[in-house]
């Protein structure tokens, strides 16, 4: 399995998300998304807002690289204390990884939805510079199996793993490709990896993912955010990420300052206090 560091080429990244289920090096069609006639009527008014979001999150200048490139940059005669600090945050961020975890298509035959695409871009744009390396499970690849492969992989490569996971889900597990699910006992069993105190995150955005979080605290992880309710991914997903990544918020404020009233109603169990780069 080859995972995709967020600092891949644009070919190489797409071709992690195009590629069809059965020929691992053959790209899909251009434009051949697997959606229902039903949900290409949706995807119709779905898919600006989409796209919108990205160019919005763009605009923002959203990304942890973007952020400190500029704070250095506004004053040069920083004292040694910044010095010390930007050493700290060095150190720091050689030591952290994310895993993520794409899958809007459970059932679908192995081609990127704009959902994935535009998830994918997204958190592409607004983690560069906020780990030493991200680990891409996208479609066919997002997978039970290649999760707790790819999860053990990180653990033991990273002293702190973030976990995000966009995906349905229900009240007692996830989705996978290939139609399988990850249920919570398959969560509780992730206690037996090793290192898997380095899992610091558990970010679960899909329906009903607050029933998912106890069991991601129970196996070691410092912080978990779902939602108990069907829930949509956006325009909370892309916000979080800037109020969380570039703005440097903490979990529960990203949280609340980036949900929708009356839409969504996602919640922190845990650590509400924990920055991305703490």
């Amino acid at each position: 399995m080859v995972h995709v560091p967020a600092a891949a080429s644009r070919d190489g990244f797409d071709q992690s998300l195009f590629t069809g289920q059965g020929k691992p090096d053959t790209l899909s069609e251009t434009n051949a998304f697997a959606w229902s006639p039903r949900r290409g009527k949706l995807m119709t008014y779905v898919r600006p807002a989409l796209l919108g979001g990205l160019m919005v999150l763009s605009i923002l200048a959203a990304g942890c690289r973007s952020d400190s490139e500029s704070s250095s940059s506004s004053d040069t005669a920083g004292s040694s204390s910044r010095e010390g600090a930007s050493f700290t945050e060095d150190a720091a961020l050689a030591q952290r990884a994310a895993v993520i975890f794409i899958e809007m298509e459970h059932i679908d035959i192995g081609k990127g939805t704009i959902e994935e695409v535009a998830s994918a871009d997204v958190t592409a744009l607004a983690l560069d510079g906020c780990y030493a390396k991200i680990y891409w499970l996208v479609n066919t690849d997002a997978t039970c199996d290649k999760f707790i492969e790819t999860l053990q992989t990180a653990l033991n490569a990273y002293a702190t793993v973030d976990f995000y996971m966009i995906a349905h889900a229900g009240v007692q597990y996830f989705w996978g490709h290939f139609d399988n699910r990850f249920y919570v006992d398959d969560i509780l069993a992730l206690k037996g990896l090793d290192n898997i105190d380095h899992l610091r995150l558990a970010f679960l955005l899909g329906c009903h993912t607050w029933g998912l979080t106890d069991e991601f605290i129970e196996i070691g992880a410092k912080a978990a955010v779902g939602s108990d309710i069907v829930q949509q991914s956006w325009p909370f997903y892309p916000l979080f990420l800037y109020n969380f990544a570039t703005r440097g918020y903490p979990l529960g404020e990203a949280v609340n300052a980036s949900m929708t009233p009356l839409w969504d109603k996602f919640k922190v169990r845990g650590d509400a206090s924990l920055r991305l780069k703490s």
